[in-house]
């Protein structure tokens, strides 16, 4: 599989080898998204299924994904 950087922390592309919170995209249209695992007291307040995972990333990485994707 191959995936295509879309967004990267800190508005670098790439981000330091991709060490940092990004969004990717595949080449049948999906998006993969890399966080920071979050604690145990945030993932209680959300229902997740057992193939399910809750990552943090930053409202910058958001800002970051709005201005390339549309």
């Amino acid at each position: 599989m191959k995936l295509e950087i879309i967004a990267a922390s800190g508005d670098t592309v790439g981000c330091k080898g991709g060490l940092c919170p990004t969004v990717y995209r595949s080449e049948d249209g999906r998006y993969f998204v890399q966080g920071f695992n979050v604690s145990d007291d945030v993932r209680s307040v959300v229902a997740l299924a057992s193939n399910e995972s809750l990552v943090e990333i930053s409202s910058e990485l958001i800002d970051s994904l709005t201005t390339r994707v549309k």
